[in-house]
């Protein structure tokens, strides 16, 4: 999957939580597509944070992340490649029961 950085805004999270009001204002602001990138071990906050998300949200995208990789962490090259296979809310949601 090729990159667009060009229209990509990052946003953090106070932990691996966002509110249904969080996401009610990217909504607002016309958001159409987001990346959910946790680390590794916030698995469950990843299943409800993208189905809450899909909400309010037209195209949310998971990406698994493996071992101790923290994405704040990440280099462009670590980003292209995590993004490689994303997951759609309830396919990631399915596969990790």
């Amino acid at each position: 999957m090729e990159i667009n950085l060009n229209n990509v805004a990052v946003v953090f999270t106070n932990g691996s939580k966002i509110s249904e009001t969080q996401a009610r204002k990217l909504q607002r602001k016309g958001i159409q597509k987001a990346i959910i990138m946790y680390d590794s071990d916030a698995t469950k906050s990843v299943k409800k944070c993208g189905m809450m998300l899909s909400k309010y949200i037209p195209k949310v995208l998971i990406c698994e992340l493996k071992g101790d990789r923290d994405p704040g962490d990440f280099t462009y090259e670590d980003f292209v490649k995590v993004t490689e296979r994303m997951y759609d809310p309830l396919e990631f949601k399915m596969g990790r029961i």
